[in-house]
């Protein structure tokens, strides 16, 4: 039998995911999808416990874990093998799983699940690596990630492209010069037009 939380109720919690998305969820918040959801149904997950959330924060430059305040509401404690594992959300507005839920037996490894995104705020954002992070082209400051530039790997790429050759270069010097003897020959043949008319009307 899992113990309770002793009447204490956390407000701190955790949430771990890709640069990409916690920058999105630091813009337009937490969402909902519409499918079965996870092990404990469908909301947003988060956990109590931030060793269990960077098991999560996988990103290609270390990935992000968000802290959050969330205020739980009706919280429905739930045990291994609960009938309402994935049902609460009709009575409950948030579980908690004071275990693994892919994983009953790795205790410490808590998690829940909160029904309505707005019961959630994003109070930071926390590097896991920032190294690896700033390299990607994204910093942290005052606790929300930017992306400050296009990243080292991607300047690379760009410096890597090859300069057209000195054919194509010519080439288009060349294409651009008759482009413009052309027009100017072309300005040239209605000048001489015009003059042309006018000289004969003032013959008639």
């Amino acid at each position: 039998m899992f113990g309770t939380r002793l009447g204490t109720r956390p407000k701190n919690f955790y949430h771990g995911t890709d640069e990409e998305a916690a920058r999105q969820i630091q813009e337009q918040g937490f969402k909902v999808g519409l499918g079965a959801g996870g092990l404990l149904g469908r909301g947003v997950y988060c956990t109590a416990t931030l060793d269990k959330a960077l098991e999560y924060a996988k990103g290609p430059h270390g990935g992000i874990v968000l802290e959050l305040e969330v205020d739980l509401g009706k919280c429905k404690e739930l045990e291994p093998n609960d009938p309402m594992m994935t049902s609460w959300q009709s009575q409950y507005d948030s579980a908690w799983a004071p275990f693994s839920a892919a994983n009953p037996g790795d205790i410490g490894k808590e998690e829940n699940c909160v029904k309505d995104p707005k019961r959630i705020k994003v109070v930071r954002a926390i590097g896991r690596n920032m190294g690896a992070l700033h390299r990607g082209g994204y910093d942290i400051i005052d606790g929300k990630l930017i992306q400050t530039h296009a990243g080292l790997q991607e300047v690379e790429v760009t410096l890597a492209r090859p300069r057209p050759s000195k054919v194509t270069r010519v080439g288009v010097r060349r294409h651009f010069a008759l482009d413009h003897a052309a027009s100017r020959a072309h300005a040239y043949t209605a000048d001489a037009a015009k003059a042309l008319d006018q000289h004969r009307v003032m013959c008639v």
